[in-house]
């Protein structure tokens, strides 16, 4: 949820395969690269842990979740349960997927 370039010394470590986000109502599927940043931020602050990164490839996703738009932007913001998503193809994408969309947004 948050935008920007990692601050320098961050670095992005990606996992094999991509997830797709498939938004039905709009035909649209977006590409995400799964990993973990690893390093500190300028404050000291440790900033290593799950990450996603919007990606312009074109490669198919190994890993698909699917719903409306409008399903998966209230389940992205704890707004809707599971039940208004649903997930297909690689299970250990899935996993690191929701690695990075499960703690809270501080």
């Amino acid at each position: 949820m948050y935008g920007g370039e990692p601050p320098a010394g961050v670095v992005f470590e990606r996992r094999p395969g991509l997830v797709g986000v498939r938004l039905t109502d709009v035909d649209r599927t977006l590409r995400v690269a799964v990993g973990r940043l690893v390093g500190r931020a300028e404050d000291g602050r440790d900033l290593t842990g799950a990450h996603l990164l919007l990606t312009e490839e074109y490669a198919e996703p190994t890993t698909v979740v699917a719903g409306t738009a409008a399903d998966v932007d209230r389940w992205l913001w704890k707004r809707a349960g599971d039940d208004v998503v649903a997930w297909s193809g690689d299970p250990t994408g899935r996993e690191a997927f929701l690695a990075a969309v499960r703690p809270p947004i501080d």
